[in-house]
């Protein structure tokens, strides 16, 4: 297996397939970034019709704001995340990955702020249920083992996944499921 992790441990060399001249085709960087930004406004416009929906499709299906959102919100606003981090790994670009995800996470986490300074009720925070300090919990809980996996990378293995995976994997399908018991 792979040893331990260590602070200077060298990263992993980019699979990217070189072109026909031996250069990598990255576009031009006006292109990139003009298509970056595109994609970025369809996402925010999205997100907002998304929002309403499923604030209507919580309440119909008597699931509840946190228990729809934790699973099915997450869910959606996570393809993009999904389709970046399928990407990065088939190209060989796994810190892209993993970054991606965990900072998709923060950013999102940070959010609380500016919420917070504009909206003029008590802290959101203060004013989520029970269901939802869970989920928090549960996300803390799954980050220390995704940690814990990044730094021990022994490399033991159940199938073709991590013994970490499929901690992961088992506490998030525990979790929805006292989650959706708490709703």
């Amino acid at each position: 297996g792979e040893a331990a992790w260590r602070p200077d441990a060298p990263g992993r060399p980019s699979k990217q397939p070189p072109n026909d001249d031996g250069s990598a085709d990255e576009g031009s960087i006006r292109s990139l970034w003009g298509k970056t930004v595109l994609a970025a406004a369809v996402i925010l416009v999205a997100g907002y019709a998304l929002a309403q929906s499923g604030a209507a499709l919580a309440e119909q299906t008597g699931l509840g704001e946190g228990f729809f959102g934790a699973v099915f919100m997450a869910f959606a606003t996570s393809l993009s995340d999904i389709s970046i981090v399928f990407s990065a790994v088939r190209l060989g670009r796994y810190e892209m990955a993993i970054g991606d995800l965990f900072g998709s996470a923060l950013f999102t986490l940070a959010l609380v702020f500016p919420i917070d300074a504009v909206y003029r009720g008590e802290p959101v925070l203060g004013a989520v249920e029970n269901s939802t300090t869970f989920f928090a919990i549960l996300a803390a809980a799954m980050a220390a083992l995704f940690v814990a996996g990044a730094v021990e990378r022994r490399g033991a293995r159940i199938g073709r996944m991590g013994v970490d995976s499929l901690a992961l994997l088992g506490t998030y399908a525990v979790g929805i499921s006292v989650l959706y018991r708490m709703r």
